[in-house]
């Protein structure tokens, strides 16, 4: 079974439960959960809050300051415009922050995380991550795994923490600690 949940121009409470849900908060400030299964998420425009719940998830953040939370699952998620905080949970999971000052914050899994444009804080938390941090003055840390961490154009702070780590601070004035293989970095 597939469900379609649709929100209205205000601010809207949409939950899928155990179905395949594909759910579109519309324009306002909406809460979705997508419950059990596989679904699909669009948040429109405005501060939307975004919970995956288990399985696997496409979540489309919008435009928008949003908080994003993958939880279980392989999930794909793109925050778009905005100032998301972004939490892609466990499994191997794979993020766009795109437009703006991002946050996001890994647990568990092999991860690809990328920040896009804008002053992003990354961490990867465990298991073996590939960060980009895109433009701007970007914060990056691996944690814990083999990391590699790119910090693309900016001034960056890159930490590579536990593990086998490469860092390559990219085009600008950038800082790196705790990596094994070392580019494009001050002193």
């Amino acid at each position: 079974d597939f469900d379609t949940l649709i929100g209205g121009e205000g601010d809207d409470v949409l939950f899928g439960e155990n179905d395949s849900d594909f759910l579109n908060g519309g324009t306002g400030d909406d809460s979705l959960d997508g419950g059990n299964d596989n679904d699909t998420f669009t948040g429109g425009e405005g501060d939307d809050v975004i919970d995956g719940g288990r399985e696997d998830d496409l979540i489309n953040a919008g435009p928008g300051d949003d908080r994003l939370d993958g939880l279980f699952g392989n999930d794909t998620i793109f925050g778009e415009a905005g100032d998301d905080l972004i939490f892609p949970g466990r499994d191997n999971d794979q993020v766009d922050g795109g437009d703006g000052h991002d946050v996001i914050l890994e647990d568990f899994g092999n991860d690809t995380l990328a920040g896009g444009p804008g002053d992003d804080t990354i961490d990867g938390g465990f298991d073996n991550d590939v960060i980009t941090g895109g433009t701007g003055n970007d914060v990056l840390r691996g944690s814990f795994g083999d990391d590699s961490i790119s910090g693309d154009e900016g001034d960056d702070t890159l930490q590579g923490g536990l593990g086998m780590d490469t860092l390559d601070g990219g085009p600008g004035t950038d800082t790196c600690t705790e990596g094994e293989a070392v580019t494009n970095c001050e002193p």
